[in-house]
């Protein structure tokens, strides 16, 4: 039952490694954000028009977010990031 235990290693890397948690947090983002955008003001994002403001509203956003928690433009890859089984390319 290797699949399993590979299955049940993920698991556990993906609820702890900043890499996922960041991808959650982006996702979780995203839906909140688009439902507000669709459902709340109605909004048609399948024009030009509405994607270019979509992605300048991210822009907006994310710069909150890195002003409010400080973030750094400061990412390294990990020593071991390419020993690792998740990580293969």
């Amino acid at each position: 039952m290797i699949l399993n235990r590979t299955a049940r290693s993920s698991a556990s890397v993906c609820k702890k490694d900043d890499l996922y948690l960041g991808c959650y947090l982006h996702l979780i983002e995203d839906a909140l954000y688009r439902k507000t955008l669709y459902d709340t003001f109605g909004w048609n994002p399948y024009t030009p028009e509405s994607t270019a403001r979509m992605h300048h509203d991210y822009t907006l956003l994310s710069r909150h977010f890195i002003q409010k928690y400080n973030i750094q433009d400061d990412l390294a890859v990990p020593r071991k990031f390419h020993a690792g089984t998740d990580f293969r390319f």
